[in-house]
């Protein structure tokens, strides 16, 4: 339908709603008998028909259209869901935009692809030999994760620890960089399997990070030399933490037209 339809069509549902003559009074009682008593009307969409009534009502939804495409008929979300499964390598650049909206964004789409893996665990499908089909495995790397993983007295059935405390279960990897591990939340911390530490300038970091299996032993270290590449690993298939100086990476020159290297 046009735009003028549409209009026409939820103003009319509006008015409906709210006349005792209509017969939707009748219809929304019964509807209430067999779904616990709820309203077929909910609070999300009485607010939505509610722009009808004010001249200025769709033109605040004009204010979403930089947040919006022409170019596309799908929630992102599950564009980038579908992707994964197919194993395909998708980036979301945050760089740019509203912090509330990056961050409510990247709640969504983690919440999306959490439900999905979940989904595939539990209702697994069967190949034509009868072997279960695992969930395929996904790899979400955050990037200045002090701007979206949640701080300590936040919500612990929030997504981000959910993911950290229950991903391996649903094939979920969380890999996640900052320079403020102070501000990660610490249950997050703690389901942290594998740790590269390099340099941190705040006596506050290091404490957070010396509390983990024995960083401790370098703390001076990881304090007082910044040295590029250098870091203090520890990981899940090695029970100390390792000095390691990392190698810069090179990218390889592509080959020359003779066909040599």
């Amino acid at each position: 339908m046009s735009w003028d339809e549409a209009y026409e069509a939820f103003n009319l549902l509006r008015l409906a709603i709210g006349d005792k003559d209509s017969g939707y009074a009748e219809f929304n009682r019964e509807r209430r008998k067999e779904d616990e008593e709820k309203d077929w009307h909910d609070a999300n969409l009485m607010g939505i028909l509610a722009l009808m009534e004010q001249p200025g009502g769709l033109r605040l939804l004009g204010k979403v259209a930089p947040q919006h495409s022409p170019k596309t008929s799908e929630d992102f979300a599950d564009q980038i869901v579908s992707d994964l499964s197919k194993g395909r390598l998708v980036i979301v650049d945050q760089s740019t935009g509203d912090p509330e909206m990056n961050e409510e964004a990247a709640r969504r789409l983690m919440w999306r692809v959490f439900e999905h893996q979940k989904s595939a665990f539990t209702n697994p499908r069967l190949d034509e030999s009868g072997e279960m089909i695992l969930p395929p495995d996904v790899i979400v790397y955050v990037e200045e994760a002090h701007n979206l993983l949640p701080k300590d007295g936040e919500d612990l059935r929030e997504v981000w620890p959910r993911v950290a405390k229950e991903g391996s279960k649903y094939r979920i990897g969380l890999v996640y960089a900052t320079q403020e591990p102070s501000s990660i939340m610490t249950n997050i911390l703690s389901n942290t399997d594998n740790w590269f530490v390099a340099h941190l300038n705040r006596g506050a970091e290091v404490k957070q990070v010396r509390d983990f299996y024995d960083f401790g032993d370098f703390e001076q270290q990881i304090l007082n030399v910044p040295l590029p590449g250098f870091i203090r690993m520890r990981t899940l298939s090695n029970p100390y933490v390792v000095p390691v100086q990392i190698d810069p990476f090179v990218a390889l020159t592509p080959a020359k037209e003779s066909g040599k290297p």
